[in-house]
């Protein structure tokens, strides 16, 4: 009974976590605006602020989608490439899709700022998959790990 509700428990709290990171990214594009006026009236750069809030935005929205995607696909299947019965293309296919939920998860205004700082958005957003990618690997491994050492 463990072993069917752990993963159904795990699931429940990533889509949970990926909802909040949705809701938290709509309230930022708020305060983002707030954020706007109160920088232009301080001197500061309001395209600065609004660029460090949408990167902080961005990185959540990234960090939620690669750990669903970790734990209900990309696992399993690198798995399966290690052991030759899946093709390496099926991973790239799988961080194509990652990239595109990042991209629809993000606010309009969040991909305004981005676009507005950033020469390559699109190449900005995969290197920042690929720079979170070994943490969410490594903490799934372990989630992992510890489930099969609780089972024995």
């Amino acid at each position: 009974m463990k072993e069917i509700l752990t993963p159904i428990v795990l699931m429940a709290l990533l889509y949970t976590l990926a909802y909040i990171v949705v809701r938290i990214s709509r309230i930022a594009a708020a305060g983002l605006e707030k954020l706007r006026g109160e920088a232009e009236a301080s001197g500061k750069s309001a395209q600065e602020a609004a660029f460090k809030l949408a990167i902080t935005v961005l990185e959540g929205v990234a960090n939620t989608v690669i750990s669903v995607m970790e734990s209900e696909k990309a696992y399993a299947l690198r798995q399966k490439v290690k052991a030759g019965q899946a093709a390496p293309e099926e991973l790239k296919a799988l961080g194509q899709e990652a990239y595109e939920q990042i991209v629809q998860m993000l606010d309009a205004q969040v991909k305004v700022d981005l676009d507005s700082c950033l020469a390559d958005t699109e190449a900005y957003v995969r290197d920042k998959i690929e720079e979170l990618l070994p943490g969410v690997k490594a903490a799934y491994r372990e989630t992992v790990l510890e489930e099969i050492t609780e089972e024995t």
